[in-house]
C-alpha cells in the first residue's frame, strides 16, 4: 500500500485500498472511454487542459465585467423563438439580478430572547360582606 502524506482520510467511506487503485488506473468508470475519449487519450492530460481552458474562460469573464459600469448587473435572460422554417420570431432579453443584500450570519446557539418586560399594577380592592340567607 503507497503512502499518501497530503491525504489524510477520515472515517471508513473511502479507504486507503481506493488510493492505491486510483493510482493503478484500476477504479470502474474512471477510464478515458468511460468519458467519450479515445482509450488512447491520457485522462489526466485531458483533465488538465480542460481545467486550464476553464481558466483561461475565467479570466476572460473577469475582464469582460471589470470594464462593466458599476450598476451594471451583468446578467440577463435571452428567449429567441424560431418558426419552424428558421424564421426569428421573438427575441427577447430581460435584466435579471441575483445580488444579494450583505446579511449577517450567526453562527452558534440562539441568543436567548428577552422576556417582555412586565409591568406591575395595582388594582383597588373592594370589601365584601355576606350575610347568612333565611
Amino acid at each position: 500500500m503507497a503512502t499518501f502524506p497530503s491525504i489524510r482520510i477520515e472515517g471508513g467511506l473511502l479507504g486507503p485500498e481506493l488510493l492505491d487503485q486510483i493510482v493503478a488506473g484500476d477504479v470502474q468508470g474512471q477510464k478515458a472511454e468511460h468519458f467519450g475519449l479515445e482509450a488512447r487519450r491520457n485522462l489526466t492530460d485531458e483533465i488538465a487542459a480542460t481545467f486550464a481552458d476553464a481558466r483561461a474562460l475565467w479570466g476572460v469573464f473577469q475582464h469582460r465585467l471589470s470594464r462593466l459600469p458599476e450598476n451594471d448587473l451583468a446578467t440577463s435572460v435571452t428567449r429567441d423563438v424560431f418558426d419552424k422554417d428558421g424564421k426569428l420570431l421573438y427575441h427577447d432579453t430581460w435584466s435579471s439580478s441575483y445580488r444579494a443584500d450583505p446579511k449577517l450570519v450567526r453562527i452558534g446557539p440562539k441568543p436567548e430572547k428577552k422576556k417582555p418586560a412586565t409591568t406591575k399594577t395595582q388594582t383597588p380592592t373592594t370589601q365584601t360582606t355576606t350575610l347568612p340567607t333565611q
